[in-house]
């Protein structure tokens, strides 16, 4: 279609069950369920399309997308326990929720797509 760059949102579920391990763009695929097939065949189809002219496709794998209305139990549980003012984190002291704001993510496609376009 003569795009000048294309970005396709995945998932880290392509990576399959990976508890303790660490992982990057360079780690093979092992989808385990339905869903990380279907994205590791989007992902494929993509640069399979864009053979040749790797620079101009992007894939991005993310872990969870945290927004306003998000039915997701994780993201229901977490807010449930920030509701009564109260965090117990079951992993290590210096462990994160992977996640990243609805908004912040829509900005970083639109500026990978469109350099200059968005911060």
């Amino acid at each position: 279609a003569g795009v000048r760059r294309y970005v396709q949102l995945s998932t880290v579920a392509v990576y399959g069950a990976t508890a303790g391990a660490d992982i990057g763009p360079d780690s093979p695929a092992h989808p385990r369920n339905e869903y990380a097939r279907s994205r590791h065949a989007a992902e494929q189809g993509a640069l399979q399309a864009f053979e040749g002219v790797a620079e101009r496709c992007t894939l991005v794998r993310i872990r969870m997308v945290v927004g306003p209305g998000m039915q997701s139990d994780a993201l229901r549980a977490l807010f449930r326990v920030l509701r009564l003012g109260l965090f117990f984190h079951p992993g290590e002291r210096s462990a994160v929720l992977n996640c990243i704001g609805v908004n912040r993510l829509a900005a970083s496609l639109i500026a990978m797509a469109a350099p200059g376009v968005a911060r």
